[in-house]
């Protein structure tokens, strides 16, 4: 069947669209937090911990060592308080560490 412009789509054919589009604009949003980590973590933290992930709310950042692991938890709430000073929306609202499997 030939479809026209003005036709209807189904809403599984569009749902796919929707949620690429969506995940690649979240993406956009939270670049500034991987382009700016050395800043937000400082000098000292930044080689030995990396943002690797994103789900619901939570950034995922993965650690060298449980010493490392240790006294970011103790900068947690001043890290996120700098993340959310750069980002244009309130997206980020709790960090997770966790260890680096591949050390």
């Amino acid at each position: 069947m030939k479809s026209g412009k003005n036709r209807p789509e189904k809403i599984s054919d569009i749902i796919p669209h929707i949620k690429q589009s969506e995940i690649l604009r979240l993406g956009v949003e939270l670049l500034p937090v991987w382009k700016q980590w050395k800043q937000l973590v400082g000098e000292e933290f930044a080689d030995l911990a990396e943002p690797s992930g994103f789900r619901r709310g939570t950034l995922h950042i993965k650690v060298k060592n449980n010493s490392v692991m240790h006294r970011l938890t103790f900068e947690k709430d001043q890290i996120l308080k700098r993340i959310k000073g750069i980002l244009q929306k309130d997206l980020i609202e709790d960090l997770f560490f966790e260890l680096d499997d591949n050390e």
